[in-house]
């Protein structure tokens, strides 16, 4: 008779219907005279698939079918279904959930015919041995020192486990197998780095208890050369030496490969092709700059098996600085940072474009505070105190539609943050960048200053805390005759906190001093002629010793168009205007001019940051000499400046975009040792 298209036993709920006790089939009835089923047999195995596959021989006598029971370990039979199996049948496949069925038991298996109420002799019984649940491979991939393996064990009852490798020359072929010694039982993941090279492998696990075993088998993958690892690149004065391990005994050659910037999808380039055996390598007549590396094993007709990439910076040339090698770092994104006496740094950050806040370094990580509705930020957007803790000043809109602005003083005390509001002005710009500024003196007291009409030599104003706490604003429009425009100005305090303002009108700077309350005396600097745009460099700091240092940046002397302009300083001392100074020479003409100035706290020595001709320069004024050295290629991102409680000089600076939610990459040069 033809074998059924299906019979389908459905096993929902069986362990609770065969764990019953006292649970058997039976309708009553008798047994005399009707023959049953014989010569029932299994075939299947349910621990690799829910199918198990019935055959009996029918007995001669007319019958209205079959009542089919099944029982597991020692358990009771039950019966299956409401109907019974047609009599026609001798064949039939049972499906069964994989999922309800224990392990390490047997299904028992049973069937007799019926008649009306009367039912014949069972027949035979018939085992279906339960077996361990098989594993599965969730990933076999390669990665860069080997493959990786990752598996789930899906028995609850093994109590052993073997790991075995499969190796072939060839796609599809026998696998040679051999064990992988050192994998204990509980282990779901193996890093296989022993794969031979150049041909297929494939991973069989196995479970056991006892006699029982259950396996699984990954795919095949094809084995490559073996990956070089553990780069290390050093910097060096243009120039990079390297270092790494070779893995991979079949590849005919090693190769360096070098792309320029710190880029995460970098464009490499063959640098150096190397013996298989080579594992150092000195990268020298090389531009200053950022680069990422990759060491790369070769062999003609198979695949280049390159290392992890690796980043340096260059060192920088020499000067009056030694910099140790820079480090380069995944921090927050950033518009500011200042460097605290330990080294730490804090950042101001946007937040989306829209919102700001101060992130501050903790032991696990950064702690952020928002700033409430600030519309911008005021330069210099982030300032430490005397203990290390944040001060910023943001502007705030007092209403929909209005240019009117809160100036908001933000700080935090050691436990909380807390606001202040200095005044409310309607100043000429909403934005910050060239209207308002502000600073702290050595007693940690916050100064600001502010401009109330853009780019006009009136409605200058200066706002500070007066002993009682309470905010005094005085005017700054002192100079007469007044200058036609300001383009610019900066505001400082001396050691005593003593403030001056700086302004730069056209071709002309202006020194302002505070004498006393509503009493400032000003003049007029010598510098000859000035270009104080607010993208020009134009800044004032006291020294250490008192000195006022006063810079600005001219036209290159003899006028040449293609040469940028000139970064000079004028200092006055002892109440006396030194001659003018040139410091160095910035990029090219109609480029931002901007320089970045950091003072120590013990000693008169100051580090600038310009864009140079050739890059980013760095000059150092210690013991009365200016000296220049160059730190690599221009950056448009700004960057920080500080001196460490130590006197140590550190630089960071942000490379590249991110978004403001992702981490950024920074290099970090500090001063050595």
């Amino acid at each position: 008779m033809p074998r059924p298209s299906v019979w389908l036993i459905v096993l929902v709920g069986l362990l609770a219907l065969l764990g019953a006790s006292g649970c058997s089939s039976g309708k009553g009835g008798g047994t005399s005279g009707l023959n049953g089923p014989t010569n029932l047999t299994v075939t299947g195995d349910l621990s690799v698939s829910p199918y198990l596959n019935y055959t009996w021989t029918a007995p001669t006598n007319r019958i209205d079918g079959y009542e089919f029971e099944v029982a597991l370990g020692d358990g009771s039979f039950t019966k299956l279904g409401q109907d019974l199996v047609p009599a026609s049948w001798t064949a039939a496949y049972a499906t069964f959930d994989p999922a309800a069925l224990p392990e390490n038991s047997e299904l028992r298996a049973r069937m007799r015919a019926v008649l009306g109420t009367t039912y014949s002799p069972y027949s035979n019984e018939v085992r279906s041995p339960l077996g361990l649940k098989a594993p599965t491979f969730t990933s076999a991939t390669s990665v860069v020192g080997g493959i990786s393996l990752k598996w789930t064990n899906n028995s609850s009852v093994a109590d052993a486990m073997t790991l075995e490798r499969g190796t072939s020359a060839t796609y599809g072929s026998t696998y040679a197998w051999d064990v992988i010694p050192g994998v204990s039982f509980g282990a779901t993941d193996y890093l296989d780095s022993q794969a031979p090279e150049g041909g297929y492998v494939c991973y069989r696990i196995t479970y056991s208890k006892g006699t029982k075993t259950v396996q699984a088998t990954s795919d095949p993958l094809s084995t490559g050369l073996k990956s070089p690892g553990s780069v290390v690149a050093t910097p060096l004065v243009e120039g990079v030496s390297l270092t790494w391990q070779n893995h991979s005994a079949g590849a005919t050659e090693v190769v360096v490969t070098r792309a320029s910037g710190l880029s995460t999808y970098p464009s490499y380039q063959d640098v150096a092709h190397l013996a298989p055996t080579a594992s150092s390598y000195q990268d020298l007549l090389l531009a200053s700059g950022y680069y990422t590396y990759r060491i790369e094993a070769r062999k003609t007709g198979s695949a280049a098996a390159p290392s992890l990439p690796v980043m340096v910076v260059t060192l920088p040339t020499a000067g009056s600085l030694s910099l140790a090698a820079p480090v380069i770092k995944s921090l927050p994104p950033s518009v500011m940072g200042a460097l605290d006496g330990n080294g730490a740094w804090t950042f101001a950050q946007y937040v989306n474009y829209s919102s700001y806040v101060i992130a501050t370094p903790s032991p696990t990580g950064w702690v952020t505070n928002p700033l409430t509705n600030a519309a911008s930020l005021v330069e210099p957007k982030l300032r430490l105190d005397s203990q290390g803790r944040p001060h910023t000043v943001y502007l705030r809109q007092v209403m929909q539609g209005s240019s009117e602005m809160a100036i908001v003083h933000a700080w935090s005390d050691g436990a909380v943050w807390q606001t202040e509001e200095v005044a409310r002005r309607t100043l000429g710009y909403s934005s910050s960048t060239n209207t308002i500024t502000f600073t702290l003196d050595g007693a940690d007291a916050l100064h600001v200053a502010w401009s109330k009409d853009s780019y006009s030599a009136t409605g200058f104003e200066y706002a500070y805390k007066d002993a009682t706490g309470t905010w005094k604003v005085e005017s700054l429009d002192v100079v007469s005759p007044a200058p036609g425009v300001v383009y610019s100005f900066r505001l400082t305090t001396d050691a005593s906190g003593v403030p001056s303002v700086l302004l730069g009108a056209w071709q002309e700077l202006y020194l302002l001093q505070r004498q006393g309350p509503n009493a400032w005396k000003w003049e007029k600097i010598p510098t000859g002629v000035a270009i104080s745009s607010w993208y020009d460099t134009l800044d004032l700091l006291f020294s250490y010793r008192g000195d006022l240092h006063v810079f600005y940046t001219r036209p290159h002397t003899p006028y040449d168009s293609s040469i940028g302009s000139e970064l000079c300083e004028i200092r006055k001392v002892d109440g006396a205007w030194t001659p003018v100074q040139v410091i160095g020479t910035t990029g090219a003409n109609g480029s931002t001019q901007n320089a970045y100035f950091a003072r120590s706290a013990k000693t008169d020595r100051i580090v600038i940051h310009f864009r140079g001709p050739s890059g980013q320069q760095l000059v150092t004024f210690s013991n009365d000499v200016w000296s220049s050295q160059t730190l690599g290629p221009y950056e448009s991102n700004r960057p920080y400046l500080g001196f460490d409680g130590n006197d140590k000089f550190y630089l960071l600076q942000m490379i590249g975009y991110t978004s403001s939610s992702s981490p950024a990459t920074y290099v970090l040069y500090s001063e050595a040792p």
